[in-house]
């Protein structure tokens, strides 16, 4: 059995926190463990030596030149390096178009009251919750006032911001390599959250997920969630690639059936006010 070794030696700590890595055959059901983040068999470790070679010039941001990020574009393109590096040039295309490295972090601060979200608390693997209350914003006032685009990046900022924390917590030997999202649906309005304005709000983070945070984040968990959403599900689910669209679960307004089903991913001290938790939220 052959071994291959991904090199995470994380510049700002220089310890490795990946150690050995196995060839193996089958997959997991549930969730993506850390195996099967960090496990390459021996063809897909000679493409990642081969992609890192030939994107290493590109890249100007220092995480993204560790080995634990770079695979994430070789799976999203099932390890075809050609399609791998297009994935990504476009992606540096999009950061440079959305001037995306020098973003602040009061940048959305003219968002944060009315499209509240927080990046806190962990599952119960460890891995850092992004945590959505969509029932509290009104995306068809933010359609009308050309906000539209601006929100998606702010979306974008906070999926860069939860794969920060995830490399955070590698950097201190944390087996961790990805971040879990849950979005709370809740008493949403046709008016306010379901209609032909607030759509390309929807298609907008769901393709950046995709495009721009490839493999970073893993279940998309919808709660309290209405029928009238499986409309913007099925929307989106219709544009992103299959694993992204399999990765989102949608519980209904049951809650005790909901927390019942995710006691053992996510306990309610990891979650804020908004899911009924008492986590502390930034808002």
């Amino acid at each position: 059995m052959k071994l291959f070794r991904i090199n995470c030696m994380f510049r700002s700590y220089m310890t490795p926190v990946l150690l050995l890595t196995l060839l193996c055959n089958g997959s997991v059901s549930g969730w993506i463990s850390f195996e099967d983040d960090v496990i390459l068999s021996e063809k897909q470790g000679a493409a990642l030596k081969e992609f890192k070679q030939r994107v290493l010039p590109l890249l100007h941001v220092e995480y993204m030149k560790d080995d634990i990020y770079l695979a994430k574009w070789l799976k999203a393109k099932k390890f075809h390096v050609d399609d791998a590096i297009q994935m990504l040039k476009n992606h540096l295309e999009w950061r440079k178009s959305t001037n995306f490295d020098n973003l602040g972090p009061n940048e959305f601060s003219d968002l944060e009251a009315d499209y509240p979200i927080d990046v806190v608390g962990h599952d119960t693997r460890g891995r850092p919750l992004v945590q959505l209350p969509v029932a509290e914003w009104d995306l068809r006032l933010a359609a009308i006032s050309g906000k539209t685009d601006r929100l998606i990046l702010y979306m974008s900022k906070t999926f860069n911001d939860a794969w920060l924390k995830v490399r955070e917590l590698q950097n201190v030997g944390k087996n961790v390599t990805r971040f879990q999202t849950i979005v709370t649906v809740g008493k949403i309005s046709v008016a306010q959250q379901v209609n032909p304005s607030s759509f390309p709000f929807y298609l907008g983070v769901g393709l950046t997920y995709e495009r721009n945070f490839p493999k970073m984040g893993d279940d998309i968990y919808l709660v309290d969630t209405a029928p009238i959403f499986q409309v913007v599900i099925n929307l989106v689910k219709a544009v992103v690639a299959k694993d992204v669209g399999d990765s989102i679960h949608a519980f209904g307004r049951d809650r005790k059936a909901w927390v019942e089903q995710l006691k053992g991913r996510i306990a309610l001290d990891q979650l804020t006010h908004y899911f009924g938790g008492t986590m502390v939220s930034k808002q």
